[in-house]
């Protein structure tokens, strides 16, 4: 019986990129990082995505912004407030929040602790339009 679970091994495994060390790890030290996120941009590392790790206190967050892709966002820890399109979504630890390319966004800590969550941005670049300069 063939499993369709997402988490099932493939038929064959495609060998990933490797990193400088030949290691296949890529370590925070070496990633860009501003006061809310360690980024990883996929074209170095022939990737079709980049990703951010974000850590935020309460009430941190970016500022509008729009991509011209896709973004992925995967709360691991906290809750987060996500203003999509004018909208606004509260989603927790397990959830994941998806913004279509072209869609205003911003985001912002709406817990009482930290807010962990991997970003997932469909293209192998950062490519970030930003449409205000402050989430206040």
């Amino acid at each position: 019986m063939k499993s369709t679970h997402p988490l099932s091994p493939p038929a064959s495994r495609i060998p990933l990129p490797s990193v400088a060390d030949g290691s296949n790890v890529v370590r925070r030290r070496s990633m860009a990082c501003d006061r809310l996120a360690t980024g990883l941009s996929g074209a170095d590392h022939g990737l079709a995505v980049s990703i951010l790790n974000v850590n935020a206190a309460p009430g941190e967050g970016p500022a509008a912004h729009v991509h011209d892709y896709p973004e992925v966002i995967v709360v691991q820890q906290g809750q987060v407030t996500c203003v999509i399109g004018g909208r606004e979504i509260v989603a927790q630890a397990g959830d994941v929040v998806i913004i279509d390319a072209g869609e205003p966004h911003r985001f912002f800590n709406s817990g009482e602790g930290p807010l962990l969550q991997v970003d997932i941005h469909l293209s192998d670049r950062f490519a970030t339009k930003w449409l205000e300069t402050s989430i206040g």
